[in-house]
């Protein structure tokens, strides 16, 4: 890369952050605020039972104001770390939790440490979403569970025109813009505007997000909630799981944890084929 496209490169990242500070502090949205409906919102959409959080460590990426960080520590959880790329959302999430930072998940170091993390809304808002998501999956223990949400590819026809416009915008347009669509298609003011500002607003079909985590090997992926993406996975307990050529249902080890995970019950479709290989 030329030094020119960096120096660029550097303006727009501090550029686009400072509207993240923006959104978070200047656009109120009754959807982000510290209610029980973030905790009923957060139960929805990752499908999971209340006790399942109860004594976990968690991680909030890309927690914004902290409002299901909020939620997580209502359910229960020992401890939830969150981070943001904005000053301003984390300024606001340590009112609910001392344990928030500053920090771009591009930064993350592998620590596997884990046993619930929550990405929701954040990876479609990366240059490269895959990358990203590998990012992610490096701090989610073994045996812990991933949930990410992303758009669906299906859903993105209404904002497709405004995207075109909107860097051209005033402020107040830009405010007028979000009005118009919410009196259209319904939502807030703070959701429009998080689905038109940012530089990035990658979109995926169920199958690809499904395929991330097949090469992550995490095992029990289900789409949990519509009509975005939103996709949990279990990293598998066996430490060996990232050289074990006998991943998954040949593996006798991988089949007892399964059974263990799932309360005794195999799929139909794999009965026979777990059969063959014992």
């Amino acid at each position: 890369m030329k030094i020119s496209q960096l120096l660029s490169s550097i303006r727009y990242e501090a550029t686009e952050i400072q509207e993240f500070d923006f959104q978070w502090e200047k656009i109120p949205s009754p959807f982000t605020q510290y209610t029980e409906d973030r905790v009923k919102e957060l139960l929805k959409f990752t499908k999971l039972p209340a006790s399942f959080f109860r004594g976990k460590n968690c991680l909030d990426v890309g927690s914004g104001n902290g409002r299901y960080t909020y939620a997580l520590q209502k359910l229960g959880a020992e401890k939830v770390d969150s981070f943001d790329v904005s000053e301003k959302a984390i300024k606001a999430c340590k009112q609910v939790n001392p344990n928030a930072y500053v920090m771009d998940l591009m930064d993350l170091t592998p620590t596997f440490q884990y046993d619930f993390v929550l990405c929701w809304g954040v990876l479609h808002h990366l240059s490269n979403p895959y990358e990203g998501f590998r990012k992610v999956v490096s701090q989610v223990s073994f045996g812990g569970v991933l949930l990410i949400m992303v758009y669906n590819k299906a859903t993105q026809g209404i904002y497709e025109e405004g995207r075109k416009t909107w860097s051209g915008l005033t402020y107040k347009e830009k405010i007028q813009l979000c009005k118009d669509m919410i009196k259209k298609h319904g939502g807030n003011l703070h959701g429009w505007w998080d689905a038109y500002n940012p530089r990035y607003n990658w979109s995926f079909s169920e199958g690809e997000v499904n395929d991330w985590f097949k090469k992550a090997r995490f095992w029990d992926t289900k789409r949990t909630d519509k009509p975005q993406i939103n996709m949990r996975g279990t990293r598998p307990t066996c430490t060996l799981y990232q050289t074990c050529s006998n991943f998954g249902w040949k593996c006798r080890f991988c089949a007892s944890r399964y059974l263990t995970l799932t309360r005794g019950s195999i799929p139909t479709s794999r009965k026979n084929f777990y059969a063959m290989r014992t």
